[in-house]
């Protein structure tokens, strides 16, 4: 298991590099609560595009860390401050939502994220 970015090898360094984002332990930890507990929304139309990424967690018992730790290690990994917050009518989930392209575009194109659900097998 790689421990720092050192002790990678530079083919997979030189594949995820984006002039926009440096890899990072920010990123790689960033990444990891991608794969665990966010969704990304790709719908490319120009000026009319959505382009999101949300973190979800249990209204009660994931507010530490979508607060404590979600928000930090986003903005850390590609500078995003301001997310918005939505909770569904029957008060069980919670999620932190940024809207930016280049990040949802990042992790699409870059890192290969599927958009609209995931199937959490393939990064395993």
């Amino acid at each position: 298991m790689l421990n720092s970015i050192e002790k990678c090898p530079a083919s997979i360094i030189e594949k995820v590099q984006s002039p926009i984002f440096l890899m990072s332990p920010d990123l790689a930890a960033e990444t990891g609560t991608h794969i665990g507990d966010g969704s990304l929304y790709v719908r490319r139309g120009g000026q009319h595009g959505s382009y999101r990424y949300d973190v979800t967690g249990h209204a009660l018992e994931d507010q530490l860390y979508l607060f404590g730790t979600v928000i930090p290690a986003v903005f850390s990994a590609y500078g995003l401050d301001r997310p918005g917050f939505y909770i569904n009518k029957a008060l069980t989930w919670v999620s932190v939502r940024y809207q930016s392209k280049p990040v949802a575009l990042f992790k699409h194109e870059t890192l290969g994220f599927p958009t609209e659900g995931k199937q959490i097998s393939q990064y395993l």
